[in-house]
C-alpha cells in the first residue's frame, strides 16, 4: 500500500473514531491538508472542540487504540482550558504522526478564530457524557515524556529530523536547511545542559548561552559539531543532521536517568533509524 493511501486510511479512521470522545462537540481539520497542500508525507492536524475537557482527555488514549496501538506522545500544551499531543502509532509511518488539541468551549466559531491557516470542520455533533465501549484490547500505555525534560527535547529534535527528510523529499531548500540549523541549536543546546550537570532544562540558547557553552568546553568538542555543519549541499547536509542527531543522542545517553530509560531509547531508536534509512534511499 502506497505513502498516500495509508494516510487517506488513517486520517478517514480517526475521524471517525474521535466522534466517540465524550464531550466532543466539533472535530475541525487544518494544516496542510486542510489547505489542500498535503500530499503523501503530510502530518494529521485535529482539533476537538469539547464541553467536557477533563473527560475527553481521560478518555483519549483507549478512543486512539479504535485507530492503532499508540507507540509514542509527545505532550505539546498543558492548560486548564486546552490540551495538545503529538502521537505516533506502532504500525504506522513515522511520517503520518497526528498533531491532536482539545479546546474547551461553549462556541465553535471562536476556536475557530483562534486557529491559523486553513482550517475545515469535519463533522459537528451533541456531545455524548460518557465514551462508548472499546472492544480493542489495550496492549500497554504509550510512552509519554513529560514536559520540559531531557526525553521529551531529544524526541522533540528527532521529530525536527522526520521534518527535514519530508522537506528534502519535496525539494523544499530553505526549509531543509531551517530545520538543519535548528538542529544545530538543538545539540549546542544540550551540551551546555550537559556542562550544567542536566539542571533546569532549556528548550533553546541565546548569545549569553552560548558564550557559556564556549567558556565551559574544550578545543577537541569543537570539532565533532563543526564537522557536521556543511550545508553546501544537499547531500552533505543529510550526512550533517544525521551526524547532529545522533550526538544529540548520544549526548544525552551521558544522562544516567536518560540511558536508563527503556521507552526513551525505543523511542529514540525508532525515529533515529527512520531517518537515516529513508536520506540513505532518496539519496541512492
Amino acid at each position: 500500500m502506497d505513502l498516500q493511501t495509508r494516510l487517506d486510511r488513517l486520517q478517514h479512521t480517526l475521524v471517525q473514531a474521535l466522534r466517540e470522545l465524550p464531550g466532543a462537540r466539533a472535530l475541525c481539520l487544518f494544516g496542510s491538508l486542510a489547505g489542500g497542500t498535503g500530499d503523501q508525507y503530510s502530518d494529521i492536524d485535529l482539533q476537538v472542540m469539547t464541553s467536557d475537557l477533563p473527560a475527553t482527555v481521560a478518555a483519549c488514549h483507549e478512543i486512539l487504540e479504535r485507530v492503532d496501538l499508540l507507540a509514542l506522545e509527545l505532550p505539546i500544551v498543558r492548560a486548564s482550558d486546552s490540551w495538545a499531543s503529538t502521537f505516533l502509532f506502532h504500525n504506522r509511518s513515522c511520517y503520518h504522526k497526528v498533531d491532536l488539541g482539545f479546546t474547551a468551549t461553549a462556541s465553535i466559531e471562536h476556536v475557530l478564530t483562534k486557529l491559523a491557516g486553513p482550517r475545515v470542520i469535519l463533522w459537528e455533533q451533541e456531545a455524548s457524557i460518557t465514551p462508548a465501549t472499546i472492544d480493542t484490547p489495550s496492549f500497554g500505555s504509550p510512552y509519554v515524556p513529560e514536559l520540559e525534560t531531557l526525553e521529551h527535547f531529544v524526541i522533540g529534535q528527532l521529530f525536527g529530523g522526520v521534518r527535514y527528510v519530508k522537506a528534502r523529499k519535496r525539494e523544499h531548500r530553505y526549509t531543509t536547511w531551517r530545520f538543519a540549523s535548528a538542529m544545530a541549536n538543538g545539540l549546542a543546546t544540550i551540551r551546555l545542559q550537559q556542562k550544567l550537570k542536566w539542571v533546569g532544562m532549556r528548550s533553546s540558547l541565546n548569545t549569553w548561552a552560548y558564550v557559556e557553552l564556549d567558556s565551559m568546553s574544550s578545543p577537541d568538542e569543537f570539532e565533532p559539531f563543526f564537522a557536521a555543519l556543511d550545508f553546501s549541499r544537499a547531500r552533505t547536509m543529510d550526512h550533517g543532521v544525521c551526524q547532529l542527531l545522533e550526538q544529540i543522542v548520544e549526548t544525552a545517553e551521558t544522562c544516567g536517568s536518560f540511558a536508563e530509560n527503556v521507552a526513551a531509547s525505543v523511542a529514540t531508536k525508532r525515529l533515529l533509524d527512520f531517518i537515516r534509512t529513508e536520506l540513505t534511499e532518496y539519496n541512492r
